[in-house]
């Protein structure tokens, strides 16, 4: 029984009519409602075929409409291409679905346009320029065809608007035909198709009007003066499903054209949707709803009428405008440039000043770091009661530099000198000096400036450098000399050994021997000291981080040689430690640098490469320089140092590292360098190779294992070789 009771409730939910879901169309009435519900009633029941769906249609003032669509109580809407504009600006309603196709006296038309009338006898009044300042009667403001189309033709030609005096007749056109006839307005505004209408209505003659700026377009059955706008849209709204919309529009399109059907409603059927833009220009034109701003004419009017003078005071706001930016922009590089300049001059480690070219030495401008340098703060070198700047120059050197200086004004150049300073506590201090002079306009000498610093520790590391240096070339030399005798002595033991078991008979004779050997082996507990005392390491030897130790070793041979070349430089493991002696290092670099600047002297576009990176040992390394790791490879470090220069012949590169041998003229090298350089990489366990090619220039290239605490790959040459 509850079976037969469920399906009595479920079969009459199948069996309800397709169209349960109601689609309402609201259409903008102009005519009585009960006309407008009449007229659109074939196309209610046309939709309730096509789409199975009940239609309900809603005749609705211009206020009635706007209700529904703000509140979504319709689905679709037939409208005004002017009303239409506002909804879709205000995003209400969708894009147009379709455009009607009237039938006006048989005549189908899908656009429309506007008419501009006066009476046959006004002989005055012949074109758009003769409405200035004339009676124009139209029915409303807001309506697109009975005043916005014709007012925009007006602009276009150039007419000021605010010269027309409207009388505004309110709907149908025929009032504005009414107003013209009888001498209420000059001129009016009408709908194109109206006279058409009335004249084959015998409700008007056609004798008694005459259509201003008549327009010739083609096909169109009507007399117009404007160009023509697309006709009514038919338009969705937002919540009505897409599906729903395809099918709406569908069948609006499938409407027969011509057909009784349409006929029946004043149309000749739907064409797909126009293009409204048109009507959306016209609309922000006249600046009328939703386009509420100042009309474009308004700006042009006023243009025409003003323009020189406004050309005039652009023209001075913008040379105002680029003059203040300018001086905005100048007191903005003046104070930044002068903080930049301060914070410059007090980060600088030496003195900067600037003065006179007089006995005093006037000071113009003089930096705070006097105090360290000098003793005394910068106020006692200024004016009134200053202190002379000359006199702070040690005596000994104090002609020298002012006669450098000088011959650096006489050839308005830079002067660059190194002398000594008396500082307040009576000690004296070695500086560096960079100047030059500056000239006015005419070239006569206005001030010097330049900087003074202090180069006492540098100087000093510089000869502790230079005394190293002999040092280690000594050390080379008497290490060399020991390890010759020690041979000679070892070849003498093994003769006089010999000798001994030659002379077994001679008894006496091989006393003597006996006694030489004793000799011999004496030599050589002398000599054996000497060697372990060269060859101990008597630097100390600290983990370096080797990239800003190269670094620093190329500045100061810059700055101590002030050499010209130009050197490209390449420092890439900025984290490689080796286990070495700063100073030594230096001294490497000092010492292949100087070769290099030597060996480019001569050369028309010398240069000098210097590179620094990290170098994993392959086997052909390995076999190039007879390293042998059992377990694993090392990392390396690799420094080269390349110049073009002369090179170095082929007879002369096995002996380059020999002490005291030189390839240079007598006088310009000890033949030391190298030895020294040898020396020092094979005490921090590295090697060293030269490639040189002559006319070519010559390569050095240094390789420094990587330390660690506890070295996991100690260098083995391998059975039956030595050297590098």
């Amino acid at each position: 029984m509850k079976q037969i009771l469920l399906l009595l409730v479920i079969i009459p939910l199948f069996s309800s009519p397709a169209w349960a879901e109601s689609l309402r169309i609201g259409i903008l009435s102009l005519a009585p409602t009960n006309q407008t519900t009449s007229r659109w009633q074939p196309l209610q029941h046309y939709l309730e075929n096509k789409l199975a769906t009940h239609i309900e249609i809603i005749p609705m003032d211009d206020a009635q409409l706007l209700g529904a669509i703000q509140k979504r109580s319709i689905d679709f809407a037939i409208t005004s291409p002017g009303h239409y504009v506002q909804l879709e600006f205000h995003g209400l309603v969708s894009r147009a679905l379709a455009t009607q196709v009237k039938l006006i006296d048989g005549k189908a038309v899908a656009s429309f346009g506007g008419v501009i009338i006066t009476r046959s006898d006004r002989k005055e009044i012949r074109s758009l320029h003769d409405l200035k300042g004339r009676r124009i009667a139209a029915t409303a403001p807001d309506s697109l065809g009975g005043y916005q189309m014709q007012a925009y033709e007006l602009f276009r030609a150039g007419t000021d608007l605010s010269g027309l005096r409207m009388v505004w007749t309110d709907m149908p056109d025929n009032k504005v035909i009414q107003a013209v006839l009888h001498g209420v307005a000059d001129a009016g505004f009408i709908r194109a198709g109206i006279i058409e209408q009335l004249i084959s209505a015998g409700k008007l003659k056609a004798d008694r009007l005459r259509i201003i700026h008549r327009q010739m377009l083609g096909d169109y059955p009507f007399a117009t003066s404007t160009r023509l706008y697309p006709e009514w849209p038919v338009v969705a709204l937002p919540q009505v499903p897409s599906s729903t919309v395809n099918n709406f529009t569908a069948a609006l399109l499938s409407m027969p054209h011509g057909g009784a059907l349409a006929g029946s409603m004043g149309l000749h059927g739907f064409n797909v949707a126009a293009n409204y833009e048109p009507v959306r220009n016209i609309m922000r034109t006249m600046a009328v709803n939703p386009y509420d701003q100042i009309p474009d004419y308004f700006y042009l009017q006023l243009w025409k009428k003003y323009h020189y003078f406004f050309i005039a005071i652009a023209l001075l706001l913008v040379l105002i405008l680029l003059l203040m930016v300018k001086l905005r922009i100048s007191n903005a590089w003046f104070k930044a440039s002068s903080l930049k300049m301060e914070r410059l001059i007090r980060s600088m480690p030496g003195v900067s000043y600037q003065r006179q070219h007089d006995e005093h030495a006037t000071i113009l401008f003089i930096s705070e770091q006097t105090r360290s340098l000098f003793g005394y703060p910068a106020d006692d070198f200024t004016p009134p009661g200053q202190r002379n700047l000359i006199d702070m120059i040690h005596p000994d050197d104090r002609s020298r530099v002012l006669a450098t200086i000088e011959q650096a004004l006489d050839e308005h150049s830079e002067y660059s000198i190194e002398y000594r300073v008396m500082h307040r506590d009576g000690s004296s201090r070695r500086v560096f000096e960079n100047g030059q002079g500056i000239y006015q306009g005419n070239g006569c000498l206005h001030s010097l400036v330049g900087t003074i610093v202090d180069h006492s520790a540098e100087y000093q590391l510089q000869q502790l450098r230079i005394e190293k240096e002999k040092m280690a070339s000594t050390s080379v030399l008497i290490g060399g000399i020991a390890h010759n005798f020690n041979n000679i002595l070892a070849g003498m033991a093994v003769q006089l050994y010999l000798a001994k078991g030659a002379c077994q008979a001679e008894p006496s004779l091989r006393n003597r021997l006996e006694k030489l050997e004793g000799m011999t082996f004496q030599m050589g507990n002398v000599i054996r000291p000497l060697l372990t005392f060269i060859q101990h390491d008597l630097v100390e030897r600290t983990p370096l981080v080797i990239q800003p130790v190269i670094q620093q070793a190329i500045d100061s041979f810059a700055r101590r040689t002030k050499i010209t070349v130009p050197m490209n430089i390449t420092l890439l493991p900025d984290d490689f430690i080796v286990l070495g002696n700063q100073a030594q290092v230096e001294s490497v670099i000092h010492n292949l640098l100087q070769n290099a600047a030597d060996a480019v002297a001569q050369v028309h576009s010398p240069v000098i490469t210097i590179t620094l990176e990290e170098k994993q040992p392959d086997s052909e390394w390995l076999d190039k320089y007879v390293f042998r790791q059992p377990e694993s490879l090392c990392r390396y470090v690799c420094l080269t140092i390349q110049d073009n220069g002369a090179g170095i012949d082929k007879k002369d590169l096995p002996h380059v590292m020999e002490p005291f041998y030189t390839t240079k003229e007598p006088g310009q090298g000890t033949g030391l360098g190298l030895s020294v350089v040898f020396g020092i990489v094979q005490e921090m366990a590295g090697f060293l190779g030269i490639d040189s090619s002559p006319g070519l220039g010559t390569r050095v290239q240094i390789y420094l294992p990587h330390y660690t605490t506890e070295p996991a790959c100690p260098p083995q040459l391998l059975p039956g070789h030595s050297g590098i």
